[in-house]
């Protein structure tokens, strides 16, 4: 990895959030018993034949990852992928996603660091809706061992 990669831009990347997608994971989050993470009362879930009003937050890490899958995959960064592992994750959230969102988030690099032996790659996605408003951002961190 080279500090001259700094601020390289990843995206846009478009995505469709659909009532399967939210629905299938809101069901994988709540091992299959959506009743025991989304209470009726709740505007996530509730049950599965109901239609979800809103995405779990958790729902972000699919399509705000996208610029980050592009980094680490990104040929000019000659990243061994058998070397690094997942560091962290963080979101923001300016607003609820829901089914019928239109997104697209763009990325960037925003750091390299090496210390104790281990490279670090920070990117911070920027997810928008159709009308251009920010409604998550994301910070992601992969480790490079070695």
């Amino acid at each position: 990895m080279d500090s001259k990669f700094l601020g390289k831009k990843y995206g846009p990347f478009h995505y469709e959030v659909g009532v399967e997608k939210v629905r299938e994971f809101a069901m994988a989050l709540a091992g299959g018993v959506p009743s025991s993470a989304f209470p009726a009362e709740s505007p996530l879930v509730g049950h599965y034949t109901e239609y979800p009003a809103v995405a779990p937050p958790t729902f972000a890490a699919v399509y705000n990852i996208q610029p980050f899958a592009a980094a680490i995959f990104d040929p000019e960064l000659d990243i061994n992928m058998m070397m690094l592992v997942h560091g962290e994750q963080g979101f923001t959230f300016v607003r609820p996603v829901k089914p019928g969102d239109s997104l697209n988030t763009e990325g960037e690099i925003t750091q390299f660091a090496e210390k104790a032996g281990k490279k670090f790659l920070s990117v911070k996605s920027t997810t928008r809706d159709a009308k251009g408003d920010v409604v998550t951002v994301g910070d992601w961190m992969a480790v490079i061992r070695g």
